[in-house]
């Protein structure tokens, strides 16, 4: 399914959050990714962007949900910049998930043999479901 190679380059990804309306806006450590960097910096190049702490943009999405952090075209300039083997993302609640699913299909369209990872408390628990997505490699 996937040819082996050596992994040379990760970008670590906390994405945007998606609120819904009238909800304080709070950004929180991205611990989870910092753990991983902190993991694996001897072994290979990372990149960590924490999307809501770095950028305070906000646009409205569906059902009076609203997403909050770094634009998409900004997500997508510094993977492009990044050239990495493999984006990871954290997914801690459901209501993140259609943030993940725009996010990896841009990953995608950007170079389709970038390796999409989401770990997390929800493709923990609703494994089959992420992995409907075409554009999600793998969950942890």
């Amino acid at each position: 399914m996937f040819a082996q190679r050596k992994i040379e380059k990760v970008f670590l990804l906390f994405p945007p959050v998606r609120l819904p309306a009238e909800t304080m806006k709070v950004v929180i450590p991205p611990l989870g990714v910092s753990y991983i960097a902190a993991m694996i910096r001897n072994e290979t190049r990372v990149e960590i962007m924490d999307a809501p702490a770095e950028s305070d943009y906000e646009e409205e999405m569906e059902n009076r949900f609203s997403w909050y952090g770094a634009p998409l075209s900004e997500i997508r300039a510094r993977i492009e910049r990044a050239k990495p083997d493999i984006v990871g993302l954290t997914c801690i609640f459901s209501s993140v998930f259609p943030v993940i699913r725009k996010v990896c299909q841009e990953i995608k369209k950007i170079d389709p043999s970038i390796l999409t990872i989401v770990g997390g408390t929800y493709p923990s628990f609703m494994p089959e479901y992420c992995l409907s997505e075409p554009s999600l490699d793998f969950i942890s």
